[in-house]
């Protein structure tokens, strides 16, 4: 298909943000025991930059689909799986 692909860059960069913030690393260092580097999510803003400048518009989509921040949103994976909870095979009334 012909579509124009836009990138949201401003997406990526505030994830960066929010990962450097007192609350979010508080929150990492309880529920992981470490502070989180941030690393994923500065590889996924020089990933957005990168298809920001990008003249295809798939390669971009294909780009951007790539990032951690897009993998992380796929319904069903909680990041609290396995680390402070562990998921049910049946519900708890059966």
């Amino acid at each position: 298909d012909d579509e124009t692909f836009t990138v949201n860059v401003g997406e990526f960069y505030s994830e960066w943000t929010r990962c450097h913030s007192f609350q979010y690393q508080r929150d990492q260092l309880y529920r992981f025991g470490r502070a989180d580097s941030c690393e994923k999510q500065w590889d996924d803003y020089v990933t957005a930059l990168k298809a920001k400048f990008t003249r295809d518009s798939q390669t971009a989509r294909q780009l951007i689909e790539s990032t951690h921040l897009r993998q992380s949103q796929q319904p069903g994976l909680s990041t609290t799986l396995g680390v402070i909870w562990e998921a049910k095979t049946q519900p708890s009334w059966d």
